[in-house]
């Protein structure tokens, strides 16, 4: 009786009270080094933060001049409370930033939301169901009241994950 019972709760179970509250939380380590290997992964710690703000106010020939001292190619769109708006894309305004009768335009025409946001204390293997969801390498990261904080970029948690991979091997 007492085996049968183990192999039926097992079969329901096979978590003991510790370990379920472990995998609850994302953080039970297993054999799946590719899965164990996200619980070592924070996003606060591979969040990019040298994106150049800009607020609703701006205009195209004003975002020309900072994309000439940029290296990034989207910019968070950001309130005077910091609250992220949108984001404007250097993809989006390509065909006009050469036109200087269009610098007068304003960035919110230019303006779109992101098509997710990320919390700081997320775990990895939610970003990055995420960023698979959405079909994109690049989300904002915002705290509980949608204050910008940063970018997160699925090319920079692969980066990570497979630096991790290797030091575990």
């Amino acid at each position: 009786v007492a085996a049968v019972s183990y192999i039926i709760d097992y079969y329901l179970e096979p978590d003991s009270i510790y370990t379920k509250q472990l995998r609850e939380r994302g953080l039970l380590l297993t054999h799946d080094k590719d899965s164990s290997v996200m619980v070592f992964l924070h996003v606060d710690e591979l969040m990019e933060t040298d994106f150049l703000r800009i607020t609703p106010n701006n205009t195209l020939g004003d975002i020309v001049k900072i994309v000439r001292g940029g290296r990034r190619n989207i910019f968070p769109v950001v309130s005077d409370d910091d609250k992220l708006l949108g984001v404007v894309q250097l993809d989006d305004i390509r065909g006009d930033m050469f036109d200087p009768s269009k610098y007068d335009k304003r960035i919110t025409e230019y303006m779109i939301q992101p098509p997710d946001k990320i919390l700081p204390n997320e775990q990895i293997a939610s970003v990055m169901k995420r960023f698979e969801e959405c079909s994109t390498w690049m989300l904002p990261v915002v705290d509980k009241t949608g204050r910008y904080i940063a970018f997160i970029s699925n090319s920079r948690i692969l980066a990570a994950h497979r630096e991790q991979l290797v030091n575990i091997t």
